[in-house]
């Protein structure tokens, strides 16, 4: 059975939408590391340096992706839904870079923290802010990356 066209558009029409997704909310956490440091000129340019390479990297390994799928893609006329079973190789790709981003934005929150721990700056609730919400955020992506994984006793696989 052919693919229909539009699959194969929805393939690439959500992954560019999955990734100027990650993307925004990657740089409003950038813009708060700015405030926590600052905006301290080597601060905004190293990581937004490191911002650019890193969605450089997803968007080629995004691309990659979408062509390797492509061939894979099926219709399901009952569903009306398009899907595979296909994992391209160069996900991981994907994630490393948006991972290593997200953990040096995590480790210069948390620098801040501990710089600023018994100082009067952070009883502001413009400070707490900042540093308590980013910390919340990851912590939440922490417990969500553990309940994906396949062998974690809370994982998703082993509810089944």
């Amino acid at each position: 059975m052919p693919i229909p066209k539009f699959c194969k558009a929805w393939v690439v029409v959500n992954g560019f939408a999955e990734i100027s997704s990650i993307a925004t909310s990657d740089l409003l956490l950038l813009l708060r590391i700015h405030v926590l440091w600052g905006n301290r000129r080597e601060i905004v340019i190293g990581t937004l340096a490191l911002y650019i390479l890193s969605y450089a990297s997803v968007a080629a390994s995004g691309l990659a992706a979408a062509i390797e799928v492509v061939p894979h893609l099926r219709f399901d006329p009952l569903a009306r839904q398009c899907f595979t079973d296909h994992k391209p190789k160069v996900l991981p790709v994907q994630w490393a870079a948006t991972l290593a981003l997200e953990l040096f934005v995590l480790f210069m929150t948390a620098v801040k923290v501990l710089e600023h721990r018994r100082s009067d700056q952070i009883l502001t609730p413009l400070m707490k802010a900042l540093f308590y919400d980013q910390l919340a955020y990851y912590i939440i992506i922490a417990r969500e990356l553990d309940l994906a994984k396949p062998n974690s006793p809370s994982g998703l696989r082993n509810k089944a």
